[in-house]
């Protein structure tokens, strides 16, 4: 009976693990992926850098009166064409410039952390 108890309670915890999320493992001392936001306005991107972590969202805002975009230096990626209210994001690999193809001195950077 006691062998057939602890058979029971020791799947009882699996279960609850898989359910809820609440097993004891070393991944779960890791960071989880946050957001940060750059907001376009007056003509230039806010933060001009952003530093984060490898996982971690950007999240692109325009709150100028007109269109603007974010475009890789090298153009392995771009935001499409953001109107006022418009917002988009991405999960960027590797650190990376910035511009607006619509008005190139603006200018910004990710800087994506190692771990």
């Amino acid at each position: 009976m006691t062998q057939r108890l602890i058979k029971w309670s020791s799947a009882g915890a699996v279960i609850a693990c898989l359910l809820f999320g609440s097993c004891n493992t070393s991944s779960s001392n890791a960071v989880k992926p946050k957001t940060d936001t750059v907001v376009i306005d007056q003509m230039k991107f806010t933060p001009a850098v952003v530093t984060i972590n490898k996982g971690d969202t950007v999240l692109f805002i325009n709150n100028d009166i007109v269109a603007h975009n974010a475009t890789e230096v090298n153009k392995t990626w771009a935001s499409p064409t953001l109107n006022n209210g418009d917002s988009w994001k991405i999960v960027p690999d590797k650190s990376a410039g910035y511009f607006c193809s619509i008005h190139i001195v603006m200018t910004g950077k990710i800087v994506v952390k190692e771990e």
